[in-house]
């Protein structure tokens, strides 16, 4: 902190030890005591751009959000191109108000900020929250210049560079940082998943080795999937199989999900949308939106980039601004996105206002093109709300088989502090969020009726042609060829299938689940108790 907040360049006044004591709080991240010492200074009306930006530095530290934007605001009416002051207030606007209307900000930002690597590093995840991954890799690209022995910068150019596509630069940089640092696990995990590795070329031995001496929990995380990952490739199933679960009972340590409260969440929805609920004519009536949907791992990426493919679709990629929005509309003051309360709260918001935020909410990324698709996969937990507030916003919900489904969300590490996927560190948690999931969707699929397209993952690739002409006539969009050639789109993607998205369609993840039928059993019967149909025998 010290680096970022140095002494002050203040004139000695009587306020002057109060202010470097509070710069010494602050550069202590002792936040309860900088802040009383920081409020007193600015309401003493001292022009000071510092005693502004530090003071906001504090209020988002202890989420005191409109505090942090009024001061970081100050501070710049102070001093307008200060690199730091700018970084700091984008960073402020992506919190309290959306990653996207913070890039104004960011790029005013850039060239103040160019000589200092951790500060092309801060700027360059700002980029990548607001999903500039173009931007992002520029600024990633830059803090491996000026730090360019710092395993963590190279970490961040691989995953900026996967996202971008270039496959054989992250593949380098990954390299990079094991060499700069042997033990980085989420870089060996990044590596492992960003190709299909052989029996002759593959890093089995060093990664038992790295796994052998690993002590953390989060550490042993990456390196058990990322060989589980790696065995699978080479055939080895069975110990594939026991590296997964090893994996993610280590990350489910890591994780504070907290399943019973989702539950709540999803059975107070089956309550509160009746079937009046769509009929209200009370919604924003913005056409641009197109939401894609579903279960993680079931297509949805695929369906992004089939119509992003389209001259008219743009893509935002995975953004949380719905659920962020409705969440203030309620005023609903809990941690989590959703829950019970907000549910219940929701009833008495302003639909229209609410899209019409959302809308706003995503720009400067949108609005140049007619359509742009927000792909968070779990939208769908709000799939009645969001018809709700955008009634012309086109709504489409992905389908896959339930053994296939699990397995690959189970196979999939998300971040354990993810609001969303907690249930994946657990097989028969999985299983328990399929069934919940299935059954939300029963409940909106006969509410909604046909503002709702369903697309079956298999459908998507045994007839992707027909698939897609579903999807453009849904859009209502023209036929386009590129659209079959969604390989071709050079579009950023960041995404669990960054890699697999640059090619073709193929059958390559259908049936997987065969693979580890034995492992899958207790799956399937908690599955066939569900109601649902797992598709294997039961013995």
């Amino acid at each position: 902190m010290s680096d970022e907040h140095p002494e002050p360049r203040i004139a000695r006044t009587p306020q002057a030890r109060q202010y470097l004591v509070a710069v010494e709080a602050v550069n202590a991240e002792q936040w309860g005591r900088a802040l009383p010492l920081l409020r007193e200074l600015a309401a003493s009306g001292a022009p000071h751009a510092d005693i502004h930006h530090l003071l906001s530095v504090t209020a988002l530290a202890i989420g005191s959000m409109g505090e942090a934007l009024e001061h970081a605001s100050r501070a710049l009416r102070l001093k307008p191109d200060d690199g730091r002051y700018l970084l700091h207030a984008a960073q402020v606007v992506s919190r309290v108000q959306s990653p996207q209307r913070a890039l104004e900000l960011a790029r005013r930002a850039e060239p103040h900020i160019w000589a200092s690597g951790g500060l092309c590093m801060q700027l360059s995840s700002l980029y990548s929250r607001a999903n500039a991954y173009r931007e992002a890799g520029r600024l990633s690209a830059r803090a491996c210049e000026l730090l360019p022995a710092d395993a963590s910068s190279a970490f961040n150019h691989a995953t900026t560079l996967l996202f971008c596509g270039e496959l054989d630069g992250a593949e380098r940089m990954y390299q990079q940082a094991i060499e700069l640092a042997p033990t980085h696990a989420q870089a060996h995990l990044g590596l492992a998943q960003l190709r299909t590795w052989t029996p002759i070329c593959n890093h089995v031995e060093r990664l038992r080795s790295k796994l052998a001496v690993a002590a953390h929990p989060e550490d042993r995380m990456y390196l058990s999937l990322a060989l589980s990952k790696e065995l699978e490739d080479i055939g080895q199933e069975a110990e594939s199989f026991g590296y997964l679960v090893a994996g993610k009972k280590a990350g489910e340590q890591l994780s504070h999900h907290v399943i019973e409260s989702e539950e709540q969440a999803l059975f107070a929805q089956l309550e509160s949308t009746g079937a009046d609920w769509v009929r209200r004519e009370d919604g924003c009536d913005s056409e641009e939106p197109i939401f894609v949907m579903g279960m993680p791992r079931t297509g949805t990426t695929l369906v992004e980039r089939i119509l992003s493919s389209h001259s008219a679709v743009q893509s935002v990629g995975e953004i949380l601004n719905f659920p962020v929005q409705l969440k203030r509309a309620t005023g609903v003051r809990s941690g989590a996105l959703l829950d019970v309360d907000t549910v219940r709260a929701a009833a008495a918001i302003d639909w229209r206002e609410l899209g019409n935020a959302y809308v706003e909410s995503t720009r400067p990324l949108t609005g140049g093109s007619r359509h742009f698709v927000d792909k968070h996969p779990h939208n769908f937990l709000y799939m009645a709300m969001i018809a709700r507030a955008l009634p012309r916003a086109k709504l489409i919900c992905l389908r896959r088989g339930p053994l296939d489904t699990c397995l690959s969300n189970f196979r999939q590490l998300f971040s354990p502090v993810s609001p969303f996927h907690g249930y994946s560190f657990d097989l028969l948690h999985t299983g328990r969020y399929y069934a919940r999931f299935s059954r939300l969707m029963l409940h909106f699929g006969e509410l909604l009726g046909d503002r709702v397209l369903w697309v079956d993952y298999e459908n998507l690739v045994a007839e992707q042609e027909n698939e897609t002409r579903r999807l453009l006539n849904f859009c209502q969009l023209r036929w386009e060829p590129a659209c079959m050639q969604f390989e071709r789109n050079a579009a950023p993607v960041a995404t669990a299938s960054a890699a697999q998205v640059r090619e073709k369609l193929h059958r390559g993840s259908m049936d997987r689940w065969r693979r580890y039928a034995a492992q899958l059993q207790p799956l399937a019967a908690q599955l066939r108790a569900e109601g649902l149909d797992a598709a294997m025998p039961s013995s």
